[in-house]
């Protein structure tokens, strides 16, 4: 059994949440789903409890989505963003809100996961 981080910190100034002093990017996870899936729930599971994902962060959405079932959902924060200037998925993308909101809303659908 992997043994539970206990260092903790504030997540901003005002939301009174505490987060585990490292946190999971999901950036680089196996390949395979499975492993992926038993990689992210050991860290859950240790006590990271932040998890940092992006679409252009190539399968993760999807993974993460497997591995948040079954109640691990409601153990993290999940935040997921998108950039624009680097991941355009329409040609008419750009900074303005109803674009960002837009590829936000599809994020969260990947994931599985309520807005």
């Amino acid at each position: 059994m992997a043994a539970k981080l206990r260092i903790t910190k504030s997540f901003g100034k005002r939301s009174g949440l505490k987060v585990s002093a490292v946190s999971i990017g999901a950036m680089r996870f196996p390949q395979d789903d499975d492993e992926a899936v038993s990689l992210i729930r050991q860290a859950i599971d240790a006590g990271f409890i932040y998890i940092d994902t992006s679409r252009g962060y190539v399968d993760s959405e999807p993974k993460l989505a497997k591995a948040l079932k079954d109640g691990y959902r409601e153990k993290v924060i999940l935040s997921t963003k998108w950039s624009p200037w680097n991941l355009r998925v329409e040609p008419d993308d750009d900074i303005n809100a109803e674009s960002t909101y837009k590829r936000i809303r599809e994020s969260m659908q990947r994931l599985d996961v309520d807005l």
